[in-house]
């Protein structure tokens, strides 16, 4: 009779012990383990030695001998509708967009560039008519600083090369007005901000 209830008392306790255990196991998820750090970043630098060059009807900037960094071209110069191609040869995503940030000594301009096939691969090409106004950064031959996203930054000297061509391709182009000249050509209307209080 003892030994039927002991036996009895130790399936109790053994069936509460596994169901308290079922019980915490449900409380506590399973871990998950940890995500993996992502490796740094490493953006392009500029290598030594590299300097402006200039060909027929362009301009680039890169190590003599090896692939240009930076390429600076005028198409149908000496025409109305006369355009300045510029390329970063720089890795980048497909259909990607960005602005090509440069810093000159008088002037700082983000030129809207695109993601282009070449035969350099994917790299950021812009065009814009030769006589926009945000070219004057390379017409001045002064130093630039020139930053595109995930691309790193590119030291350019002083040159008159670079000056040369955009002077160059801007003889018999059609002029362009400034975002200064537009604003100040807009009707006056009450409702045009570009238009001062005293001026309605």
């Amino acid at each position: 009779m003892l030994r039927n209830r002991a036996a009895a008392a130790l399936l109790a306790l053994a069936a509460c012990s596994s169901g308290g255990k079922d019980k915490a196991d449900d409380a506590y998820p399973a871990r998950l383990p940890m995500p993996q750090p992502r490796a740094p970043v490493v953006m392009p630098t500029q290598p030594p030695g590299a300097q402006w060059t200039a060909g027929v009807g362009l301009v680039q900037f890169g190590v003599p001998g090896q692939q240009p960094l930076l390429l600076i071209a005028c198409e149908q110069q000496g025409s109305p509708g006369a355009r300045l191609r510029v390329e970063r040869l720089v890795t980048a995503e497909p259909w990607a967009k960005a602005f090509f940030a440069l810093v000159g000594a008088r002037h700082v301009v983000h030129l809207p560039v695109d993601a282009t096939t070449g035969d350099s691969g994917m790299h950021w090409v812009g065009t814009f008519a030769a006589a926009d106004p945000q070219l004057d950064v390379f017409a001045d031959g002064a130093p630039i600083v020139a930053t595109i996203p995930g691309g790193g930054t590119l030291t350019l000297p002083g040159s008159a090369e670079e000056a040369r061509l955009v002077t160059d391709c801007r003889r018999g182009a059609a002029p362009v007005a400034s975002p200064a000249a537009t604003a100040q050509s807009l009707p006056n209307l009450p409702s045009n901000p570009a238009v001062s209080p005293a001026a309605r």
